[in-house]
């Protein structure tokens, strides 16, 4: 790939390509002299669009502090520039390649006979798309669907150092902190009760990459989440939720057969196409923020 030249209407349009999570089509033309990333001309409007690289930094060119007043304004890196410029680049990540995508998008060979009746379980018997729905297989709400405290935590004293740490480092007060035995949560957010025990739903791509699965990787493959939904919630010993007040009413035993779980589980795997790789970028030499002359400067004249 040629290395691209810097140009200011490059800064321009990286900084709105930052600041904008939803990009309308046709919103820039792709150039050679892209600093990140560039849209595609495809889409619809209010939607999210692809994206695509179209060029890389040219180390020489800036120095990481230089890049940051140039992009955001500010004299160097803040977090909150990092995590505009993460947003922008998971916005390049777009796939439609699946063979659910592919099936969605006409072909009707791209599903087995065994995965068609696993997507008529989900959309019926199963009830997966009650929340597992739109484009990302997620309505984005929060819920306590029963999910049981990992045992590592009984047996792993980091792991305890650590979730105590978490529980202090989120607000909690000093009872919670020293009676909690599993994550709280959505209640972090806004500290209401009946929050307790409720996480976004996650979306469903490419899952067959991301186990252990739940938000404390209670479950180690999708045979066992399936299990769990059958269940009502429970795991195979029993154990759910430490929050049963806030257990969402949608959670409740599926009576789902042997045959039936092994059709829904490989309809799941649809959701999956090839693995995605991406080679490691090259990344514009650190330099200090102050040379050590400018720091004893400062020193001094304290």
């Amino acid at each position: 790939m040629p290395q691209p030249s810097w140009s200011p209407s490059t800064t321009q349009q990286l900084r709105k390509l930052v600041a904008a999570p939803y990009l309308a089509p046709n919103d820039w033309t792709p150039r050679s002299e892209a600093y990140f990333v560039f849209p595609l001309a495809q889409g619809t409007p209010g939607k999210q669009c692809g994206l695509a690289a179209t060029g890389v930094y040219q180390p020489s060119l800036r120095s990481p502090w230089l890049a940051a007043k140039e992009v955001f304004g500010t004299d160097w890196p803040l977090i909150g520039d990092a995590w505009r410029a993460i947003a922008a680049f998971e916005r390049t990540l777009v796939q439609r390649d699946t063979p659910l995508d592919k099936y969605l998008q006409g072909d009707k060979s791209a599903l087995t006979e065994q995965q068609l009746r696993g997507m008529k379980l989900y959309n019926g018997k199963a009830g997966c798309i009650q929340c597992h729905n739109g484009e990302l297989a997620s309505d984005q709400d929060y819920y306590n669907i029963g999910v049981p405290p990992n045992k590592r935590w009984e047996e792993d004293g980091l792991a305890q150092v650590t979730f105590r740490f978490e529980n202090y480092a989120k607000g909690q007060n000093e009872e919670n902190y020293r009676t909690a035995k599993s994550d709280w949560g959505f209640y972090f957010r806004g500290k209401n009760q009946w929050d307790k025990g409720k996480f976004r739903t996650p979306s469903l791509r490419y899952t067959m990459y991301t186990a252990p699965y739940m938000h404390n990787g209670v479950f180690y493959t999708m045979e066992d989440v399936v299990d769990f939904y059958n269940r009502g919630g429970f795991d195979e010993d029993g154990r759910t939720t430490l929050f049963p007040e806030t257990k969402s009413k949608l959670i409740k035993p599926l009576g789902l057969t042997d045959e039936e779980k092994e059709d829904l589980v490989a309809f799941l795997e649809a959701f999956s196409g090839e693995e995605i790789a991406m080679e490691k970028p090259k990344l514009p030499p650190y330099a200090p923020l102050f040379t050590k002359a400018e720091l004893e400067a400062a020193q001094e004249a304290k």
